[in-house]
């Protein structure tokens, strides 16, 4: 599209006549002859992209990720964490891995737990892992299965996984993760615009039984004559995916009610989950696959 747009400036030039054309066409010159480096720049960076998007090795990863989040094949997960260990993969990745199925598990079964436990010590040292285990414990992110998981319900109620996606033309948030929606855009969502289709007596319940400490402060009072502007603050930092997922609600939003709201998102960090993992471990991690 942008190529295009290039190309007809260019063409623009041969219907100049007047030197008042002549300047206006001048003046846009720079911007025009800028836009074919932005162009491949673009094309470079969506070809790396597309390149590991599409290897055997990404796809196999976001496979058992997706199963995780379903809560669905669990041996086949727990035999992929222990096969990427002993291939020696980034422990941060391995590790990431780990938290996410603690997580959404409301832990690991203690055989598992042990299981896995074990192999990251041949693999990376017992000093290493135990203390980064120390610490994933310690912040709640890596621990042993000691009840139900409250995360399936909380799937359920806010719809944070969506089987019939259409990631070519996106029509729901999840599509960032490629099916899974961040809770943090459904809740967004959710106290945004009522009328939401997740928006049912089991989402407040849901919401209870999700982990840390929550507090509501309501206003109100509205000045007549003013934008709407809807104000987010994400302590600890938001992910890339995440911000993806919170602009197409704020244009979702807008196209379905009409009103005009501006949306400010402003948090303390980008991160990712790599990001969390090596920012709790005792140790620098060093990446096996670069040299």
């Amino acid at each position: 599209h942008k190529s295009l747009e290039v190309q007809a400036t260019y063409e623009r030039r041969k219907e100049v006549e007047h030197l008042k054309d002549l300047k206006e066409f001048m003046k846009a010159l720079p911007e025009t002859q800028e836009r074919p480096r932005l162009i491949g720049v673009h094309t470079n960076v969506a070809t790396h992209i597309r390149k590991t998007t599409e290897s055997l090795v990404f796809r196999q990863g976001i496979s058992h990720e997706h199963n995780i989040i379903q809560m669905d094949e669990e041996r086949a997960v727990v035999d992929y964490i222990e096969d990427q260990i002993n291939k020696g993969e980034c422990i941060t990745k391995v590790l990431r891995l780990m938290c996410l199925f603690s997580t959404v598990n409301n832990g690991m079964k203690p055989k598992t737990y042990d299981q896995l436990k074990d192999a990251l010590m041949l693999a990376y040292g017992i000093p290493q892992v135990i203390a980064a285990l120390h610490n994933l414990e310690k912040c709640g992110l890596l621990v042993r299965q000691d009840a139900k998981t409250p995360f399936g319900n909380m799937r359920k109620a806010f719809k944070l996984w969506d089987d019939k996606l259409n990631e070519k033309q996106p029509n729901d948030p999840s599509y960032a993760y490629s099916g899974f929606c961040p809770l943090l855009s459904r809740i967004i969502e959710s106290l945004v615009h009522s009328s939401v289709h997740h928006k049912t007596a089991g989402v407040a319940d849901a919401f209870d039984q999700a982990g840390g400490e929550k507090a509501s402060i309501t206003n109100a009072v509205e000045v007549a004559g003013t934008s709407r502007i809807v104000v987010v603050c994400i302590v600890g930092g938001v992910t890339a995916a995440e911000i993806s997922s919170l602009r197409f609600i704020a244009r979702h939003l807008q196209t379905l009610t009409g009103d005009q709201k501006h949306f400010v998102f402003a948090t303390t960090s980008i991160t990712s989950g790599n990001k969390i993992i090596s920012s709790l471990l005792p140790f620098e991690v060093a990446d096996p696959h670069k040299k």
